[in-house]
C-alpha cells in the first residue's frame, strides 16, 4: 500500500534521468532526460527544470533528439557562470561530425535560461579529435580518418575566462582528452590528452569539475581507475590520482563516475561506481 501524501512530492519525469544542474541562484534544478522519451515528449528526449521554490516541474522537449535523428543527449549539463546560459552535450556515432540541419553531430547545445525557461541558443561543433603520432583509435562506428576518434563529449563544467566570457571544459568519452572551449565561439583553447597505452578509447573520461578560482579541473577517468589533476592556467595534466584500481589491468575498473565539492572547496568527493 502507498502511504499518500507520499513526502518531498514527488513529480514524473521523462525516461532516463542521468544528470542534474543547479543554477548559481540555487533556485532551479535542471535535469537531462536522455533516454527513449515518452509519449508527453512525443519519445524526444528533454531538459527538465524544477523551481525548487514553488516545487513545479516543466519539461522542455529536444526536438533534435527524434527517433530517426542520428544523436543523443548524454550525460553532460552545466549552468553558465551567471545563470543565463545551459549547456548541455550531443553525441552522435552514426553521423558524428553533422551532415544537415538535422543532425548535429557531436556538440555542444547552448540554451538561454530565463526564469526557469529554455530556449535553444547556439550549437557548438566538437570536432573529431586528432590523436598523438603512435596512438590507434579503436574503431566503434563508422570508418574515421587515420589518426581520429569521434570525441563522444560527456561531462561538462564551466569556468569564467579572462574576457568575463564562460569557457567550457568537456571530457571527450571516446577521445580520451579534455577540451577547453569558448562558450560562445566553440573555439577549442586546449586539449588535455588523458590516454593511456596505444589504443584510444582507454581511458574513458566521463565526468568533470572544476574549482571556483578556474586554475585546477578535476576529470573522472571511467575506465582509468582514477582521477586526473588539470592545470588549466598552464595547459598540463598535473598527475593522476588512482582510485582503487583492479589487481590485474585486465580487470574492471572502479568506474569513478561523479564529482561533489565540499563546502570550502577543500575535498572533492569521487563516487566509484564498480565498488
Amino acid at each position: 500500500r502507498l502511504a499518500e501524501p507520499v513526502p518531498g512530492s514527488p513529480q514524473r519525469l521523462n525516461s532516463l534521468p542521468m544528470t542534474a544542474a543547479i543554477s548559481p541562484d540555487g533556485r532551479y534544478l535542471a535535469v537531462v532526460n536522455a533516454g527513449y522519451g515518452t509519449f508527453e515528449s512525443r519519445y524526444q528526449q528533454s531538459i527538465a527544470v524544477l523551481d525548487i521554490q514553488t516545487g513545479k516541474v516543466t519539461d522542455f522537449p529536444e526536438p533534435r533528439t527524434a527517433t530517426d535523428l542520428p544523436q543523443t543527449l548524454y550525460s553532460g549539463l552545466a549552468f553558465g557562470k551567471d545563470g543565463t546560459h545551459l549547456y548541455a552535450v550531443f553525441d552522435s556515432l552514426s553521423a558524428p561530425v553533422g551532415n544537415n540541419k538535422e543532425a548535429t553531430g557531436n556538440a555542444v547545445a547552448v540554451y538561454e535560461f530565463n526564469n526557469g525557461r529554455i530556449t535553444p541558443q547556439l550549437l557548438l561543433p566538437v570536432p573529431l579529435q586528432q590523436l598523438a603520432l603512435g596512438k590507434l583509435q579503436n574503431q566503434v562506428s563508422i570508418p574515421l580518418p587515420s589518426g581520429t576518434a569521434i570525441p563522444s563529449p560527456a561531462g561538462i563544467a564551466v569556468s569564467k575566462g579572462p574576457d568575463g566570457v564562460d569557457e567550457l571544459l568537456i571530457a571527450d568519452n571516446l577521445s580520451d582528452d579534455v577540451l577547453l572551449m569558448n562558450g560562445v565561439t566553440g573555439k577549442v583553447l586546449r586539449r588535455f590528452d588523458l590516454s593511456q597505452g596505444s589504443v584510444v578509447p582507454s581511458t574513458y573520461p566521463i565526468a568533470i569539475a572544476v574549482n571556483r578560482s578556474g586554475s585546477r579541473a578535476y576529470v573522472a577517468l571511467w575506465n582509468g581507475s582514477a582521477v586526473a589533476e588539470l592545470d588549466l592556467n598552464n595547459g598540463k595534466v598535473v598527475k593522476k590520482l588512482d582510485l582503487l584500481p583492479p589487481n590485474e589491468p585486465t580487470s574492471p575498473s572502479s568506474h569513478p563516475a561523479a564529482f561533489a565539492w565540499g563546502p570550502e572547496e577543500k575535498t572533492l568527493y569521487v563516487a566509484l561506481a564498480n565498488r
